[in-house]
């Protein structure tokens, strides 16, 4: 076929797919509650033991405390991510928590939680 069909077929094609995607709802951003928030870091951790799970007020993240210690599960997109806290440096803004790591894999988190609550998540992740 020549390529001055195919390439525009192709791009066609990969536009296609993405507006079929958009409008089937499965390019909106994951939403935890409590059991969702704990199904997905016992997916990341299986050998962890959950013990309490505290959702934040967006629903796009929670603070998870294990058996191994405390550790945050993020939306990623439609999927999830989670990293124990260990070692992290916190920045506290007017509007968010962020939290620094010394891993290239996951330099910087930033969590949508609201100053009235930063506090208390920092107390419930304990000395970093």
């Amino acid at each position: 076929m020549p390529l001055h069909i195919l390439g525009p077929m192709v791009v066609i094609g990969v536009i296609g797919v993405a507006i079929l995607l958009h409008l089937m709802g499965l390019s909106k951003r994951l939403r935890f509650d409590e059991s969702t928030a704990r199904a997905a870091w016992l997916r990341h951790f299986p050998d962890a033991s959950v013990r309490t799970v505290h959702v934040a007020p967006d629903g796009h993240a929670a603070l998870i405390h294990s058996t191994d210690g405390p550790g945050i599960v993020w939306a990623m997109g439609a999927d999830s991510a989670a990293r124990f806290v260990q070692g992290a440096r916190p920045e506290q803004r007017p509007d968010r928590l962020v939290l620094h790591f010394r891993d290239i894999g996951t330099p910087t988190i930033r969590l949508a939680v609201p100053a009235a609550l930063q506090d208390d998540w920092l107390k419930e992740i304990g000395p970093l």
